[in-house]
């Protein structure tokens, strides 16, 4: 069962890898394993905020904020955009 610091650490790990924007193939798998790391958690743990991770995993976000209900408008706004952008389904195989 994974725990609060492995979501944690998964976000930072993701922060670091995220490609330039030049790189849409890049983009697009990388991406697909936020997805799948967030299936992943979700299926592992029902208290699990799939939008939370999502957000948390791009580039200057603050991983272990507590005080996440102060920037929920901001994050909807963004989660938003990301599910019109990718989709929330479950990630699709990389060949």
């Amino acid at each position: 069962m994974f725990a609060k610091r492995h979501y944690e650490a998964m976000a930072l790990a993701m922060q670091e890898t995220y490609p330039s924007p030049a790189s849409v193939t890049r983009l697009e798998v990388w991406d697909n394993v936020r997805r799948a790391l967030a299936y992943t958690f979700k299926a592992d743990s029902s208290r699990f905020n799939e939008a939370r991770f999502i957000v948390a995993c791009l580039p200057g976000r603050n991983v272990k904020a507590r005080t996440a209900h102060l920037k929920e408008d901001q994050d909807a706004a963004e989660w938003g955009n990301l599910k019109a952008q990718f989709g929330t389904s479950k990630p699709r195989a990389v060949s």
